[in-house]
């Protein structure tokens, strides 16, 4: 047999589920905690930074959400500057009231938490909420004030503010000014609850509960945001938007103009009034035959005999008055009518519908008479009252007519223009209720939400009304009826999603839905266009790009673009771009290059299908590519969010109901993808929500339940060396403690009761106390900080670390240090959880080809040892499980009421625990849980979720009790050579390179390898030669 070696020049290949033997170089079997970086190598992933609990409480205090308070929470981000990054969530109540929203600061700051006891309490004060104060070193503390008499008797802080010092002195505004009180206590690094005020009846837009037995109607499901600057539009995607305001239809059948064009000498000028269900009277001025002049000549300088010339006026007041008096005759006033003379016009209204008609002057036409419409628009009046309403009724039909109003110059009637305006008895605009509401960013800390009705100076903003037209001139959006499902923004413009519609503002005007004029069609209307599919259509997702709005429905994606550009309402088109099936609950996701949505088999029992989208222009298809074909059935169905990050080109997908999150990478050199990586990462709880801003990661993560949940903001970064660096080695090298929930150890408290590490003198041990509610399923571990290049001899223990004890006093929960006193490097004292960096690698088989796609797996192949490259890493194992090795194992059996089985045998590691019923194996946290024994040590307790059956005979079939199989898949680590080497005492124990010589002398058939670390410090696969023994000749006999 010959002696042979081959590399694998790097592990960014990712999980695959294919056979070994159809894996490419660089591909594993399972990437657990592990992120691939083209530079460095299958690292393991960044620690999470615990950054606080989320508690129902403005600024400090307040209570857990202890249950499933926020399950159903819809979360969202906000960026709004270095300072405020805002996470935040919509919730059901558990009663029957609104919904209501949270928000918490993401960036941490200092913030008063106590005030001293002694206080000036001044003079002339109110009692107050959220009053400011003045004073000391800082800016926006504020408090709520009791007062006795008009002198302060107490303060409670609201907001801490931050930037101030103890014994700073405070100042309370109003009153006297002169009431004063001194800071007593600081909290460091505080997230801060944000205040959210509602506008009237905003929280009805939430929804609420629907009956007794649920925490709510609210799911993450039912909510779109759109952030736009200080503004996020929220979109409830069950409210069915509604029309409001009918304006009053008036104009046509209640007032009349009357113009007056020629004045005329012996002419008839007459005005037949209609009353509707009552009488009709006439009004008739017969004019004179002529003036006599005092002198012969006829001209302007003469005085007309009898009292003037005549004139407009003349006439139409002797119209007016017969009017008034009931016509020819004057048989009496007709009740309910007005007349009013306006320059050469007489403006006539009645109570109640009328019909007019006119004659005047020797040809019949120089008296003319209107009333809601005319032909043209060189028939309305120069002269009329304010506000009169008028419609040009153009020949072309009803798409052609449009509305008028007249606009006085004096406000009021006389001289003026008309403009276009609204028909009477159409809705005038969106109903505010209805719409999407606005959470706008107020001050920081500070939020409220609101209806767009700009019904204050804080909420300035509107749904603009529809100013012109009718409902078929200017028609109403199409969303109008229905429900919204999404928002977006793109070109200028804010649009809907909505059925099978795509509906976008006036350019410019992102509230306005309306046209502008209802004579002429703009490019800068509104667009309003359907996909116009064969299939149902409808649409709840969308991602812009440069060629256009890519859209999506649970069936079928669409592209709407223009050829000419911009899109307008003229030029926008839609049309079909492929036929996958999505998942209509989880939006797709734009990573940059290309664009992700996801497929489900099934609800919750089947798995998740990921699919990529290369967009190649508006006139072609677009490449769709199933990702995820090389991990097939590895995502589960109980995906619930997809997330991106296009600066670090991966996507996430999370549930709520499990702690695992799951990564595609991809890496591109400019012309193809050199890595596409698959991976996933353990939590140390469930994931309900993640944001990648940059290169930082933001995520709630739920542990416990039943009464013990507790809602963890967290933080990790995602590159190798972080902006924040809490460990430093001898070398320079910088880097995170790769623990979750890591933190400088306190108990969480302010003042004196703050806790951070204590040293027990009489039990020789350090407490180092936690601010989170202990994870008791998860492994405590501490890390002494350092920075060897400048503080090597302050720090005199840097880079220890241990795995305590955990226990608890009056002050709280700490981790138990042995025979060490750390009181003296409180703040260098970190505490968290491990988690495990564990690669499954695949099989090894001797490749024939360069690019390594041709295993030869008829050959007959021993490995003898494996050499493993490591970047910078510290603590590294290995571990090698062998085929014939007896496993213990013990059997039971149902009785259909027992959950909990505790096997005989003693378990190093629970990881290594495997769990069949009926032959079948069971799935950990789905099926069963395992913990220590209570009393007995190196042993362990199964529970399972129900009791598995016991015998049962009914109608004489008897099936019998199920029986259970509990036994350790044993793997054995194995002690790796390594070159000598000389280190530094207390340094952090990080290596830049190294590499590990591990035994196997194993045909590949017979063991499989795992490369593993829980340790706190960062460990980097890079890439692994093996050696052994090949011969190509082997047969088999058939």
């Amino acid at each position: 047999m010959a002696a042979v070696t081959q590399t694998i020049t790097n592990y960014l290949g990712g999980v695959s589920n294919q056979p070994d033997d159809k894996k490419l170089p660089g591909q594993v079997t399972d990437a657990l905690n592990a992120y691939p970086d083209p530079t460095f190598g299958l690292q393991k992933r960044p620690g999470f930074k615990y950054l606080t609990e989320l508690k129902d409480g403005v600024y400090v205090g307040g209570s857990s959400y202890d249950n499933a308070d926020l399950d159903n929470a819809k979360w969202f981000y906000y960026n709004r500057d270095s300072d405020e990054k805002y996470v935040g969530c919509i919730v059901g109540k558990s009663d029957s009231s609104y919904g209501e929203i949270h928000v918490w600061n993401a960036i941490e700051a200092d913030g008063v938490t106590a005030t001293t006891s002694t206080l000036s309490g001044g003079s002339g004060y109110s009692t107050g909420s959220e009053v400011a104060t003045t004073g000391g070193t800082g800016t926006g503390l504020t408090v709520d004030v009791a007062q006795s008499g008009g002198t302060i008797s107490g303060v409670t802080i609201v907001d801490g503010g931050e930037g101030y010092t103890v014994n700073d002195t405070i100042t309370v505004t109003g009153g006297g000014g002169n009431a004063t009180f001194k800071v007593a206590t600081i909290n460091d690094n505080v997230n801060k609850k944000c205040s959210v005020t509602y506008g009237t009846n905003a929280r009805e837009y939430l929804g609420k509960k629907e009956s007794a037995d649920s925490i709510a109607s609210v799911l993450s499901s039912d909510y779109d945001f759109l952030t736009i600057q200080d503004t996020s539009i929220v979109v409830n995607k069950n409210r069915v938007v509604a029309e409001e305001g009918l304006t009053a239809d008036t104009e046509t059948s209640r007032n009349a103009t009357v113009r007056m064009h020629l004045v005329e000498y012996g002419a008839k000028y007459a005005i037949t009034i209609a009353v509707t269900g009552g009488s009709s009277f006439t009004s008739t001025v017969n004019t004179r035959s002529g003036d006599v002049f005092t002198n012969a000549a006829d001209t302007e300088s003469d005085t007309v005999t009898g009292g003037g010339k005549l004139d407009t006026a003349e006439i139409l007041g002797a119209l007016r008055t017969l009017i008034l008096a009931g016509g020819d005759g004057s048989p009496g006033a007709v009740s309910g009518i007005t007349c009013t003379i306006i320059g050469t016009t007489l403006e006539i209204g009645h109570s109640a519908d009328f019909t007019i008609s006119v004659e005047g002057g020797v040809g019949g036409e120089s008296l003319t008479a209107y009333m809601g419409s005319v032909n043209g628009i060189t028939d309305l009046a120069n002269t009329t009252k304010h506000n009169r309403k008028v419609k040009i009724q153009n020949t072309g039909g009803s798409s052609d007519t449009y509305w008028t109003k007249f606009i006085a110059d004096n406000g009021t009637s006389g001289p003026g223009i008309w403009e276009e305006t609204i028909a009477p008895a159409t809705a005038t605009g969106l109903s505010a209720s209805t719409m999407p509401h606005q959470l706008h960013n107020t001050a920081k800390n500070k939020f409220s939400f609101s209806r767009l009705d700009g019904t204050s100076a804080a909420n300035s903003k509107s749904w603009t009304n529809r100013l012109v037209g009718d409902s078929i001139t200017n028609e109403k959006p199409s969303f109008v009826g229905t429900t919204i499902q999404q928002s977006f923004y793109y070109n200028n413009r804010l649009g809907f999603l909505t059925a099978d519609n795509v509906c976008m503002s006036q350019a410019g005007e992102y509230y306005n839905f309306y046209m502008i004029t209802a004579q002429t069609a703009t490019d800068a209307d509104p667009i309003d266009i359907s996909v116009s599919s064969t299939r149902p259509a409808t649409l709840h997702g969308i991602i812009p790009t440069a060629a256009g709005l890519l859209l999506f429905s649970q069936n079928q994606q669409f592209i709407m673009f223009s050829s000419e550009g911009n899109l307008t309402p003229s030029t926008a088109l839609i049309r079909g771009l492929s036929n996958y099936r999505m998942d209509k609950t989880i939006d797709p996701v734009d990573v940059g290059t290309h664009i992700n949505f996801i497929s489900k088999t099934h609800d919750t029992a089947g798995f998740t299908r990921v699919f990529g989208m290369l967009p190649q222009g508006a006139g072609q298809q677009p490449r769709v590519i199933d990702v995820g074909r090389v991990i097939a059935e590895y995502v589960p169905a109980t995906i619930t969010a997809l997330t991106a990050s296009p600066q670090n080109s991966f996507i996430a997908m999370y549930g709520t109901s499990t702690d695992k999150i799951y990564f595609y990478r991809t890496y591109s050199d400019g012309e193809k993808d050199i890595m596409q990586t698959w991976f996933n990462w353990q939590c140390p709880g469930n994931t309900h929500f993640i944001e990648i801003d940059s290169d930082t990661m933001y995520g709630v993560i739920k542990t416990g339940s039943d009464g013990n949940a507790r809602y963890n903001l967290v933080s990790a970064t995602m590159t190798q060396t972080p902006e924040e660096t809490i460990i430093t080695t001898a070398e320079g090298q910088q880097v995170n403690p790769h623990m979750d929930f890591y933190t400088a150890a306190t108990n969480g408290l302010t003042g004196a009761s703050e806790k951070k590490v204590v040293y027990d003198t009489a039990g020789d041990f350090s407490k180092c106390y936690i601010p989170f509610k202990d994870v008791t399923t998860l492994t405590p571990v501490i890390v002494i900080s350092g920075n060897a290049t400048s503080n090597f001899s302050g720090t005199t223990e840097s880079g220890f670390t241990i795995s305590p004890d955990r226990a608890s006093d009056g002050d709280g929960t700490y981790f138990k240090i042995p025979s060490k006193d750390l009181s003296a490097q409180a703040a260098n004292v970190y505490v968290g959880y491990k988690y495990n960096y564990d690669i499954t690698l695949p099989k090894i088989y001797y490749r024939k080809d360069p690019e390594g796609k041709l295993s030869d797996y008829t050959a007959s192949l021993i490995v003898s040892r494996c050499k493993f490259s490591i970047g910078q890493s510290s603590v590294v194992g290995f571990k090698l499980n062998r085929k014939g090795v007896q496993a213990e194992t013990e059997s039971f059996t149902g009785d259909g009421s027992t959950t909990a089985f505790s096997p005989s045998f003693e378990v190093k590691d629970k990881a290594d625990v495997v769990v069949k019923v009926n032959g079948a194996k069971q799935q950990l946290t789905t099926d069963y849980t395992i913990a220590d024994h209570a009393t007995l040590e190196n042993k362990v307790t199964v529970t399972f979720g129900s009791a598995p059956a016991g015998e049962v005979t009914s109608k004489n079939v008897t099936t019998p009790a199920e029986s259970i199989e509990i036994y350790v898949d044993e793997w054995y680590t194995l002690t790796p050579t390594q070159e000598a080497n000389y280190y530094l005492g207390d340094d952090v124990p990080i290596e830049k390179q190294n590499t590990f010589v591990v035994p196997i002398h194993q045909k590949p058939d017979n063991y499989t390898l795992r490369v593993f670390s829980d340790s706190p410090f960062p460990v980097a696969l890079t890439s692994m030669a093996w050696e052994g023994h090949y011969s190509p000749r082997y047969y088999r006999r058939t």
